[in-house]
């Protein structure tokens, strides 16, 4: 957990609930979670925080699904800056101090940004079966040494065995590679803006959150269908959302994932 800090002296009675930051909105969206009762919206001028009562009593599995049911909720009714669970403010008057005074002209800026829009997650794995076959089909090199290596027979040398091993190896992260740059050149032109991407890991070729204008929402799953025909085996993709913008809250938002 993150505990955000007021000044000094601040703070309720000796065993009160902390609160819970959801996140940040307009301040002049404030009725929009009027229908929320659990939810507290306090303001500093154009910006304000929404909270709710942390129940530590609770575990940590009900309040990460009241958490993000919450945040759901909100972000359905307004341009919504969704924080990670398990930020957590003493008294609703220490998040006006501690992020919403600091990080005002920010917020108001990322709020313009997401407004209208989701977050959607794609991640891209490569296949290693189907993938293998593919290079081992269209590689010259590796047709070359795998011929070599049946004339042999048990007589190959070790070491025409490690050089076919590591075309391979070369060959299938060019592969995820030129695949990733496929996802990202093909999507980034439907979204507003992009976060993630990175060198692949293992059979993860690539993990990206794209900000989507909701009106280009069809668009994009259409694009996405058409990637996951274009893979064809060598390749799983799999997309998630519409999702409240988490990542792209992040650049001023303080985060903390509860495991």
């Amino acid at each position: 957990m993150t505990r955000i800090s007021g000044a000094e002296g601040a703070g309720g009675a000796a065993g009160a609930r902390p609160w819970r930051l959801l996140g940040v909105l307009r301040a002049d969206r404030a009725d929009a979670t009027k229908d929320l009762d659990q939810v507290l919206v306090t303001a500093s001028g154009p910006v304000a925080a929404a909270l709710v009562r942390h129940d530590e009593g609770s575990g940590v599995r009900a309040n990460l699904s009241e958490h993000a049911s919450l945040v759901e909720r909100v972000h359905a009714l307004t341009a919504f800056l969704p924080a990670r669970y398990g930020i957590l403010v003493r008294e609703p008057g220490d998040v006006v101090s501690a992020l919403l005074d600091p990080n005002r002209d920010a917020f108001e800026a990322l709020l313009a940004d997401v407004h209208g829009r989701d977050e959607v997650r794609v991640r891209v794995y490569q296949v290693e079966q189907a993938a293998l076959e593919q290079v081992a089909a269209t590689d010259s090199g590796i047709v070359q040494l795998r011929a070599a290596m049946r004339d042999l027979g048990e007589e190959a040398p070790t070491g025409l065995r490690l050089e076919l091993g590591e075309r391979v190896a070369g060959a299938l992260a060019a592969l995820a590679e030129a695949d990733a740059a496929l996802v990202l050149d093909t999507l980034r032109p439907l979204t507003v803006a992009v976060r993630g991407g990175g060198p692949a890991s293992g059979s993860l070729v690539l993990d990206a959150s794209f900000l989507v204008d909701r009106a280009r929402a069809t668009a994009f799953d259409q694009a996405v269908g058409r990637l996951i025909e274009r893979l064809g085996g060598r390749a799983e993709v799999r997309a998630v959302g519409p999702l409240p913008p988490y990542s792209f809250a992040e650049p001023v938002l303080p985060r903390e994932e509860a495991a």
